[in-house]
């Protein structure tokens, strides 16, 4: 079994989210506007075809702003 597949059984969303940070393209960009938007990680979810796990790992792991949002000083 390759690492990746127990990754996505162990913890899933990471494998999801590890291939959006890979591709670092338009998609990454998407997630991580509509994060600083405030939107919740189902609706996230909804339109960027993540699981509502893979957008709170993307958060939580990659982008952790939730907690500084109203700090404009804070997020650049």
């Amino acid at each position: 079994m390759k690492q990746r597949d127990r990754l996505a059984g162990r913890w899933p969303g990471l494998e999801e989210v590890l291939e959006v940070r890979e591709a670092a393209g338009p998609r990454r960009t998407e997630i991580e506007a509509r994060i600083l938007a405030g939107l919740s990680d189902a609706r996230i979810a909804a339109v960027t075809s993540l699981t509502a796990a893979g957008v709170a790992w993307h958060e939580g792991a990659f982008f952790d702003v939730h907690a500084h949002i109203g700090a404009r000083d804070w997020i650049l």
